[in-house]
């Protein structure tokens, strides 16, 4: 009875579990807009890299290549290439600047998507200063009115292309220190204070270039789904793309939401984090306690008394010499001993006893083995063979006897 209940009460919890996990897996997506990413490339969200990553390899003519946060890699001398960096922000110190404008002077060309704002050595490598724009977070609530024109949008202008973008992705503005360097895009309106607005720049170095872009929330898979953003993002890609590009982010500790404790990463986390695992886990839970309520449970039973096994053997012996002793059968006694010691040669020793011809040899070779004379070992063996002789009375003295010579031969082999 209680396995039966088990049994029902399991399958109704699996049953729920597998309920529970089609219906979420059926259920439409929320997705994370979070715009603290790491673009690590495997970030399928909408400010995240994944797409991004798999566009610019569909698309790049010479290649491309993300080497995560390995930038001493992407540094090395080799052939000529294009060096992407795409990173909420950039912390470079002055020895990393010497590195890359060295790295651009021998021909190769960098784009550095970041909000430039934050990094002083960084600007003046480019040329430019920056202004930090747009600090809110990104809110999905604006972004509804946004697509239903509520909210005016920004606008991006490149030659004569213009994408209009909504404003909370927008981070931040640069205008121009040296009006040599080249303006790639801008915004709208585009001057303020008689400086330009600008969202990207392109200045040469060397044999090489550098470029210098705002807005790294545009370089993410929502970027690429965009029909604006998109075409905007393939516009400074090509610029680079007469190369084979190799893209790097640069990850942060700080960067990491504040609301996640340093055992985010532990499998149990993970697990509590998805849903369809959190049930998942609950279920299995929920089975293992019902399993050590109902069967887990120490059974007690007597333990059974086994009595020893009783040795046999010496009352078959005696059975069988009561019977041969009632019987006074000696002659078929001392046959079967005869017939076993025969036997017990040709199997162990290939000493042939019925063979008369191999008699002398088998005498010899009897006499070998045990170290008994040739002349003690044929006696007793014309004495076995004449007892043996169907008919033949055997006394008690004549039996006693054969059976000590065989003995007497067998302990010596």
């Amino acid at each position: 009875m209680r396995r039966t209940i088990f049994l029902v009460l399991a399958l109704a919890v699996l049953a729920w579990g597998a309920w529970m996990l089609a219906s979420y897996m059926s259920s439409e997506r929320d997705f994370v807009w979070d715009v603290d990413t790491q673009y690590d490339g495997k970030d399928d969200e909408p400010f995240g890299s994944q797409l991004f990553d798999k566009m610019a390899e569909a698309t790049a003519p010479n290649g491309y290549q993300f080497l995560g946060d390995d930038l001493e890699a992407a540094l090395k001398p080799g052939d000529r290439k294009s060096l992407l960096v795409i990173a909420r922000q950039i912390f470079w110190d002055s020895l990393m600047i010497a590195r890359l404008d060295s790295f651009v002077r021998q021909g190769n060309k960098v784009m550095v998507v970041t909000d430039p704002y934050s990094n002083e050595d960084l600007q003046q490598w480019a040329k430019v200063k920056a202004n930090f724009y747009h600090n809110e977070r990104f809110n999905k609530n604006d972004f509804s009115n946004y697509l239903k024109g509520h909210m005016a949008p920004d606008t991006l202008i490149w030659g004569h292309n213009t994408a209009l973008v909504f404003s909370q992705i927008i981070t931040s503005r640069m205008w121009l220190d040296d009006f040599n360097v080249e303006t790639i895009s801008s915004h709208h309106p585009c001057m303020k204070n008689g400086w330009a607005q600008v969202a990207s720049v392109a200045r040469k170095i060397g044999k090489g270039q550098l470029f210098l872009v705002c807005n790294p929330l545009l370089f993410t898979n929502y970027g690429v789904l965009d029909d604006q953003i998109s075409r905007y993002v393939s516009y400074h890609l090509n610029m680079i793309a007469d190369l084979p590009i190799v893209r790097v982010s640069i990850t942060y500790q700080w960067m990491m939401r504040d609301d996640v404790s340093e055992q985010s990463t532990s499998p149990l986390y993970f697990m509590l984090e998805h849903p369809p695992l959190r049930w998942a886990l609950y279920t299995i839970v929920t089975v293992l306690v019902l399993l050590m309520f109902f069967t887990a449970r120490r059974r007690q039973r007597i333990i059974p008394v086994i009595p020893p096994r009783i040795n046999r053997n010496v009352e078959f012996v005696r059975l069988l010499g009561t019977i041969y002793f009632r019987r006074y059968d000696n002659a078929d006694l001392l046959s079967k001993k005869y017939t076993y010691f025969r036997e017990d040669l040709r199997r162990k020793w290939m000493i042939d006893l019925d063979d008369n011809h191999m008699l002398q040899d088998n005498v010899r070779e009897l006499s070998q083995r045990t170290g008994l004379s040739e002349s003690d070992i044929s006696a007793t063996l014309a004495n076995l063979r004449q007892l043996s002789v169907e008919g033949r009375h055997v006394s008690e003295r004549e039996l006693m006897d054969a059976i000590r010579q065989i003995n007497e031969i067998t302990k010596h082999l």
